[in-house]
């Protein structure tokens, strides 16, 4: 998640301080990652079914925590990102 400043004026001086933004909601989280996560499944399992299957117990497994997961720094890693 990316920082952006926030100038606050104390008196006369500009203090410079990181905010959060607005975490990803889990519907832009999905979108982004669902084509990266798909193609690799496919390959590791040879069958699409079962890559399908594998997606979709992983991000409901996701979604259920979202509320913890929205707030991390970094995401979890995907397959085409080291560890």
């Amino acid at each position: 998640m990316m920082d952006r400043p926030l100038r606050v004026l104390r008196g006369e001086e500009v203090v410079e301080a990181d905010v959060a933004e607005e975490p990803r909601s889990f519907e832009l989280f999905f979108a982004d990652e669902h084509a990266r996560l798909f193609g690799p499944l496919c390959l590791v399992t040879g069958d699409r079914s079962e890559a399908e299957e594998i997606m979709q117990d992983a991000f409901l497994r996701l979604w259920e925590r979202w509320d913890r997961v929205a707030m991390m720094d970094d995401h979890p890693p995907t397959c085409s990102e080291p560890p």
